[in-house]
């Protein structure tokens, strides 16, 4: 009888430490994840609009809604083949809504993102996005 109570103690002991583990494993990776996949507090949230003219090959990006970001913080990437063209949005302050720039030479196998970098924390985000 003896043995019997033994090897449930044992059986239990298991459990236990198998489901400390799982609990502090969930709550570590959701300590990591947390941390470093959300943008942030500080990261602009904009709404953009885009409008391709497929005749000039130009892109017409607006800032429609949101925050304001400063314009030396925001770049704009476009992919297009095996080429990246960077550019930044501007350098004269905060870009604010109806603001616009124009992009040439899009064609529709480009995609366009719109980069917010901080720079001096080697963060950054993609805070928009076109693909023809």
């Amino acid at each position: 009888m003896l043995d019997d109570e033994r090897g449930q103690n044992e059986a239990t002991a298991v459990v236990v430490i198998v489901g400390t583990t799982v609990i502090l494993s969930m709550f570590f990776g959701f300590v990591v994840f947390q941390n470093y996949t959300s943008p942030g507090e500080d990261v602009p949230y904009v709404a953009f609009d885009f409008a391709y003219d497929a005749g000039d090959d130009r892109l017409t990006i607006t800032h429609r809604s949101g925050d304001s970001p400063p314009g030396d913080e925001v770049y704009v990437v476009r992919r297009s083949g095996g080429d990246t063209e960077t550019r930044r949005w501007g350098d004269d302050g905060r870009i604010h809504a109806g603001d616009a720039i124009i992009l040439a030479g899009v064609t529709p196998d480009s995609t366009v993102l719109i980069v917010w970098d901080r720079g001096s924390e080697d963060r950054s985000y993609v805070i928009g996005r076109w693909e023809c």
